[in-house]
């Protein structure tokens, strides 16, 4: 998973997400990151890759690009709010544009998930004290 936003918003992404999930941050606004090579270092041995776009300051994710140019674009989730609204947020779905049997067993099992589920978990238990 990697997470296009700025730093705020990819700790509140990362808080919800599957500890099991690895997940890196693209934060444009930082500078940090170098197109090509840090796109093509987190693609390496992917056969999936969801990107989520929140809180993106009116900037293009330069790895958008690259993902729709070297990947198979796969589909787009709009994410909405608590009262079900849709929000400037969204996941986009990649895969591996060359299939090869590690990517295509994975493939099988996230195909069976409902078409509307984003793959995001619920929210952890609120632990009382004791």
């Amino acid at each position: 998973m990697i997470v296009n936003s700025i730093p705020s918003g990819v700790l509140g992404v990362a808080r919800y997400v599957d500890p099991q999930t690895p997940i890196a941050s693209w934060v444009v606004q930082l500078g940090v990151r170098q197109m090509p090579a840090d796109a093509e270092a987190l693609a390496t041995g992917r056969c999936r890759i969801a990107l989520v776009r929140t809180h993106n300051m009116g900037e293009d994710a330069p790895v958008e690009s690259w993902l729709h140019a070297n990947m198979k674009f796969e589909r787009e989730a709009q994410l909405r709010d608590r009262e079900g609204r849709e929000t400037s947020s969204a996941i986009v779905y990649f895969v591996k544009a060359e299939r090869d049997d590690r990517c295509s067993s994975h493939a099988a099992s996230f195909h069976g998930r409902a078409s509307n589920d984003p793959g995001t978990p619920s929210r952890p238990a609120t632990h009382t004290g004791g």
